[in-house]
């Protein structure tokens, strides 16, 4: 996951978006996605892009979660 924020240094955005379409265009083994967080910024948003982070890369588990807890 590249993250960036909307509300940082134009620099800054525009090179998390080159670095993810630098990876997009390569033949990886991982899956490559961009998120931009709509009020972040460089080093207020990092526990925000982690946390989006993980509930992205464990989106079927965390799927899986809550429909077991709606379930009870």
């Amino acid at each position: 996951m590249v993250t960036s924020g909307a509300g940082d240094l134009d620099y800054r955005v525009r090179n998390a978006h080159d670095w993810h379409g630098y990876w997009s265009r390569r033949d990886r083994p991982w899956e490559l996605d961009l998120m931009v967080l709509p009020e972040g910024t460089h080093a207020a948003s990092i526990g925000e892009a982690y946390r989006r982070a993980m509930l992205h890369l464990f989106r079927e588990e965390v799927a899986m979660a809550r429909a077991a807890h709606d379930g009870d």
